[in-house]
């Protein structure tokens, strides 16, 4: 009896910390890296949200810029069409929740061309930016 009871004592806390165990492994799997386009034009958020990046891939004369929400402010980093990315400044505590691309296509005469707002966290559907 006592070995029997000593089985289901171990069973029991198997099936407890089995899922804990499962979650807490898991975890990092949900990170996960997030690109936005505007037409071949990018924006970019690093699996860890810290990091982030913007891409005019087009050599159409127009500006491109990411938006990058944290939560509390947007930061805005443009990239002129030289070589490479421009990558965003943030504070050391902040994290990106949201991003956009926008190409500067009215160049301030109205609206510019923007993908849509991506949340860059998949529990990210509570959080709203602020434009």
């Amino acid at each position: 009896m006592t070995r029997s009871r000593g089985l289901f004592t171990g069973t029991a806390l198997a099936a407890v910390a089995a899922p804990a165990l499962l979650f807490a492994t898991a975890t990092p799997a949900f990170a996960h890296y997030t690109v936005v386009y505007q037409g071949r034009d990018m924006a970019s958020v690093s699996g860890d949200h810290k990091r982030g990046s913007v891409c005019d891939r087009e050599k159409d004369g127009n500006a491109v810029y990411g938006e990058f929400f944290t939560g509390l402010r947007t930061v805005t980093e443009w990239d002129g069409g030289d070589r490479g990315c421009d990558n965003v400044k943030l504070e050391s505590h902040e994290v990106i929740k949201q991003v956009r691309v926008c190409e500067n296509t009215k160049r301030g005469n109205g609206k510019d061309a923007c993908s849509p707002w991506e949340f860059t966290h998949h529990w990210g559907a509570n959080v709203f930016s602020s434009r």
